[in-house]
């Protein structure tokens, strides 16, 4: 995915070499046996799932094995960056004439948490034998992982945090938006302070392998 957007829209759309390699195309809503359309994508904010002509979705292929991702490009002050909207590893959203224009039967897919949470419930399940296991201890420690937060931007949040990211890591952003953050506690803000480098380095650091 970090490929695909460092090349963006342009570029993908103007080459047939790249349009070849990620299997680039619009999506065709009047496809015979389509399972779903646009209008049903209701979870795409109202401004760009109404908007067509600025916000098309499109297909992209990034293996030969896990079908192909559904989505849009941001708007024309972040073309580079790829939205994905949907995950069609059976190929279902345009049925094809060679398959009979069959819709394989898919599920929801889980994401890395919800695959984390659901192991160690399963593990918890399990009798060790042992009374005083400590590993079944320290997994009903971490059972609840409740500071895990998913954020989503709106368009205007997404171009000013776009112009911040042009002169500031993310570590640097998340950093001094906690300190900005008003009637915090004196002594988390002198912790922050004081270990700032080493946080914002960390934050980095994992941000570059994401």
């Amino acid at each position: 995915m970090a490929d695909i957007s460092s090349k963006g829209l342009t570029e993908i759309q103007t080459n047939l070499k790249l349009k070849e390699i990620y299997r680039f195309h619009s999506i065709n809503w009047e496809q015979k046996n389509i399972p779903i359309q646009r209008k049903q994508l209701n979870w795409i904010p109202a401004p760009i799932l109404e908007n067509e002509n600025e916000f098309e979705i499109v297909q992209l292929n990034i293996s030969t094995g896990t079908g192909r991702i559904i989505g849009f490009w941001g708007a024309k002050e972040a073309k580079s960056t790829f939205y994905i909207v949907l995950l069609d590893p059976k190929h279902n959203i345009q049925p094809s004439q060679k398959h009979n224009y069959q819709v394989t039967t898919t599920y929801e897919a889980s994401s890395q948490y919800d695959i984390l949470a659901n192991a160690i419930q399963e593990a918890l399940k399990k009798n060790c034998g042992n009374t005083s296991c400590p590993v079944k201890k320290n997994l009903k420690d971490i059972e609840h992982l409740d500071y895990i937060q998913y954020v989503r931007l709106n368009l205007e949040e997404e171009t000013l945090f776009a112009d911040i990211l042009k002169n500031h890591t993310l570590g640097e952003i998340i950093v001094n938006g906690l300190l900005a953050l008003p009637n915090s506690s004196p002594d988390i803000r002198e912790k922050i302070e004081k270990d700032s480098d080493r946080l914002i380095s960390v934050i980095d650091e994992k941000a570059s392998v994401t």
